[in-house]
Formats: structure tokens, sequence, C-alpha cells
């Protein structure tokens, strides 16, 4: 596990490096629907009742259901917000009954490229401290990916790899834990998932270019973005 509060901005997809991952993604946005913002999430138009929210950008689903109704608004912040996104509102979760909730993603297309889940994130000091991310494969859920939440705003952003997910359903849940107390809290806002391609021949030297942070990938290590 790592802590989400004080770590170096390190964003690991299939090139290891925030660096590149900028560079990949503008490459993505040049191939159209090949790659870029697949899905988010800005958490501004959520309403009381409301258990199945439609992405605000791209397709996608995130279900509340497995919250029982358990969720309010926070204000929330422009932390991982894409160009038009205000900071208006967050999911907020509140007491140690939820501790083994869930919030459940189902992507409506194929997940053909790597992929990078990323969200905003901060508790109380008696909140959800720990996170873990399920995928299913078609048959069942797996263990993903399992990380730490801080008290301060921060962005958490996890390598998804096509071949761990089902192909023709992807989906994966955010398993939260850790409240010990009823009224420890935790936040959410700005929920993406980007996608990235190998970029072309003319975007090879500038990828060349680029500082490395060079880094292995592992199942359930990726990495997490600090501020």
């Amino acid at each position: 596990m790592k802590d989400l509060k004080g770590i170096a901005a390190v964003r690991r997809a299939r090139w290891s490096s925030m660096a590149l991952a900028g560079l990949v993604a503008g490459c993505a946005v040049n191939q159209g629907a090949d790659g870029g913002l697949v899905a988010g999430w800005n958490l501004n138009e959520v309403r009381a009742g409301v258990e199945d929210l439609s992405a605000d950008f791209g397709k996608g689903n995130l279900s509340l259901a497995g919250l029982d109704g358990n969720w309010t608004l926070y204000s929330g912040t422009m932390a991982n917000a894409i160009d038009g996104w205000l900071p208006g509102e967050a999911l907020g979760l509140r007491g140690s009954a939820l501790n083994g909730s869930e919030l459940r993603f189902n992507l409506d297309s194929a997940l053909a490229h790597d992929a990078v889940f990323s969200f905003a994130t901060m508790r109380s000091s008696t909140g959800f401290s720990q996170l873990r991310l399920d995928v299913f494969d078609g048959s069942g859920w797996n263990a993903y990916w399992t990380g730490v939440v801080g008290e301060a705003w921060d962005v958490a952003s996890i390598a998804l790899e096509p071949s761990q997910f089902d192909r023709f359903d992807p989906r994966f849940r955010l398993v939260i834990d850790g409240a010990v107390s009823p009224q420890g809290t935790i936040r959410f806002d700005n929920f993406r998932v980007d996608t990235f391609v190998v970029p072309g021949p003319a975007s090879v030297a500038l990828l060349l270019a680029a500082p490395l942070v060079v880094g292995g990938r592992r199942r359930g290590v990726n990495s997490l973005a600090g501020r």
C-alpha cells in the first residue's frame, strides 16, 4: 500500500511516466475513438435517490446501489478535472457501517487499450483510509489494487490492463474500508477512465526526447499520483 498524501506525481500506464502519459494522451486524442477520455464523472449533477449515474463525458455507468442510499454531497475539487468541469460537488460517504461498501463502474465498450482509472479523494481523520479496486474477468471478481487515503485532496491513478477484464463487459468496483467512527467520512470527485494507444512514427521522436521515470508494471502495485 502507498499513502496518497505526499507521494510525488507519478502516473504509470504502459509508458511508466507522467511525462510520457501526457504525450501519449495527446497522441490518443489525435487518433479519435482509439484513445482519450472514455468516461468521466464530475459528480456535479447527482441528486438524492439516484443509484445509477451515466458518465458526464463519454459512455459508462457508475452504480451507487452498493451504498444503500447512504451517501451525501460535499464540496468538490478541481483535482483530476478536465477542461470545462467546475469544482462543484463531491460524493461523500459517512460512517463505519459502510466499511466494505462499493462503487461499481461499467464501461460501455470493450477495453481494447491500456487505460488509467483516476479520481480525486480525501478523508476525515476517522474516515475510510483504505481502498481496494477489484476487476471482473468474466467469471468473478479479482483484487487488483490497494491504496491508502490521506486527509487532503489527492489523486489516485491506477493502470488498467485489458487482459484482466471481461472483454465484452469491462467493469470494476472500488471498495472502501477503514473508517473507525460513525462520523468518519470520505469524498470522491472527478472519476475518469482514459485510454492510450501506441503513438505513430511522427510521435516517436517526441517520446524518446521525454524524461523517463522508469519502473516495472506489476499487477496490483500500480502508481498513485500525488500533488
